[in-house]
């Protein structure tokens, strides 16, 4: 056996931590190539791999190391092989995946020659063993067609979470890996509640295959800063200590706080970006993404509610509030198919307060079927005076309008824009979704259905700061709610003083406070 044959064995047989240490990287802060010294953050991933898990999802903050961490790992998968395995790296653009292929290359150019293996020559961003002939090839998000061709043992998926299509490279490399391959998907946050932020959710509520990391940048001991004579922390910066304790369990240095209040400066004070690119915990990440069409600062202050119930149908229902004796309400209507796509919603907004008192949706109920639930809303919130009933009349809502009208619901109680039946276009969506905002910059809304919630932090702002759904999300409940403030905008219905809507919310909630305090126990028998 000839020195370098024994020299690769004797390198590729070590432990993974040990063989990772012996690879050279380069050094952003030296400038120069040096030996790797993993963090001890960055071999949690290590760990990961070494206990055998096959499927590991990282949720980072920026310039950790990660994509170093996770290259090395493969490397040395790659190093020690004796098949032809093959191995597939997806990068979200040409120059990071030219990145990630150059990263490569100097873990192999880096290694004493006695190491390093001969490599054949091959296409542009792979890497080929002559020995093994186990390779790696480096593919763009975009070139699904590519991708799709190429067999593979593992993937290392790079800020997925910025791919035109994510699940769909999943599918196509979970399909080709197997269940015994290792997938490693690795991201910044990009989006709320797209494809990764609905991956990760699953992954931490243990629905899916996922093991999920979160690394945040206090891991980092160079995020650190040594304080000024006479620094002290402010009152928000000592409450954010505390909340990232109560998530995380570390409590934030001096040092740390000094850090994180000069890279707030450093970002023209862009505390939405800091917590984008800089998150503490988790959830930090998807809170303030770069495109929200919605101030996610503002939609902090609305309090979410769960009262949605599955009824037959199916259909999800929840109440806030009982009909009034004398209440005024208006009823918005977005509708659908009914075939499993698009969801059919009604939301009751009460017009003196404008809380939202009825939320119902559905994807199954059929035109007909939905005109008859409209119908009986409206009259169980009309005792004292029917709604005025709001439907956007696009498609199959002009086929529901029809229905309503059929059943004879007064036409003096139908709301019109500009005395025509109301249609969305490219010049009304923007006073939907206008009007809307309006409510929630002005703090308008004081609860809210999670379901809503939810999709209205997921709007984001597309070519010209047109609101837009995320790809594979929806807007049926922000059209449907936001219809509703544009009715009572147009109406002009007077509505009591903000304090008089916050007196009404905690008189609501004392109440509901009151029935689970008299309420029995659940081990006390009656």
């Amino acid at each position: 056996m000839s020195a370098v044959s024994q020299g690769i064995r004797t390198f590729g047989s070590k432990d993974r931590k040990t063989f990772i240490r012996g690879l050279s990287i380069y050094n952003k802060r030296a400038k120069k190539v040096t030996r790797f010294k993993p963090r001890p953050y960055q071999e949690k991933i290590v760990d990961l791999v070494d206990q055998g898990h096959r499927r590991i999802l990282v949720v980072k903050a920026r310039q950790l190391g990660l994509s170093t961490i996770i290259r090395a790992i493969f490397y040395q998968n790659l190093y020690a092989a004796t098949e032809p395995i093959r191995h597939a790296v997806v990068s979200h653009e040409v120059g990071s995946a030219n990145e990630i292929f150059e990263m490569d290359m100097r873990f192999h150019e880096n290694l004493p020659p006695p190491f390093r293996h001969n490599l054949d020559k091959a296409a542009t961003r792979v890497t080929r063993i002559s020995a093994s002939g186990a390779q790696s090839q480096t593919f763009t998000a975009n070139n699904s067609k590519a991708l799709r061709s190429y067999a593979m043992e593992s993937a290392h998926l790079s800020e997925g979470a910025f791919y035109p299509d994510l699940m769909d490279t999943l599918s196509i490399v979970d399909a080709s890996v197997g269940s015994d391959g290792l997938i490693i998907l690795e991201s910044t946050a990009n989006g709320y509640m797209d494809a990764f932020h609905k991956l990760v959710l699953g992954a931490l509520a243990g629905e899916n295959e996922w093991e999920p990391v979160f690394i945040g940048w206090w891991e980092n001991e160079l995020y650190t800063m040594k304080p000024p004579p006479g620094f002290k922390a402010t009152k928000a910066e000592l409450l954010y200590a505390d909340l990232v304790e109560e998530k995380t369990g570390h409590r934030l240095t001096r040092e740390q706080i000094c850090w994180r209040r000069q890279k707030i400066r450093s970002l023209n004070n862009d505390i939405r970006r800091v917590k984008r690119e800089f998150p503490s915990f988790v959830e930090e990440c998807f809170q303030s993404t770069e495109n929200a069409h919605y101030d996610p600062l503002a939609l902090e202050e609305i309090t979410p509610t769960r009262l949605a119930r599955t009824k037959p149908g199916p259909c999800y229902e929840a109440i806030a509030e009982e009909p009034e004796d004398d209440g005024m309400y208006v009823v918005a209507v977005d509708s659908a198919q009914g075939v499993g796509r698009d969801y059919s919603v009604i939301t009751v907004i009460n017009c003196r307060t404008r809380q939202p008192v009825y939320y119902w949706w559905s994807n199954r109920w059929s035109p007909k079927r939905f005109s008859e639930q409209i119908l009986r809303v409206c009259y169980e919130y009309g005792e004292y005076k029917l709604p005025i009933l709001g439907i956007e009349s696009n498609n199959h809502g002009h086929e529901v309008l029809g229905y309503v009208r059929d059943a004879k619901y007064p036409e003096r109680f139908l709301w019109k824009y500009k005395k025509k039946d109301f249609i969305t276009t490219k010049e009304t969506r923007p006073l939907i979704y206008g009007a809307l905002r309006e409510m929630i910059d002005e703090g308008l809304i004081l609860e809210l259905e999670e379901a809503y919630l939810d999709e209205i932090k997921a709007i984001v702002s597309g070519p010209g700061e047109r609101p837009d759904h995320p790809k594979g999300g929806r807007d049926d409940k922000v059209i449907s709610l936001g219809l509703g403030y544009l009715m009572l905008k147009e109406l002009r219905i007077p509505m009591g003083s903000r304090e008089v809507a916050r007196k009404r919310f905690e008189d609501k909630l004392m109440k509901a406070r009151a029935r689970r305090n008299s309420s029995a126990l659940p081990w006390i028998a009656r």
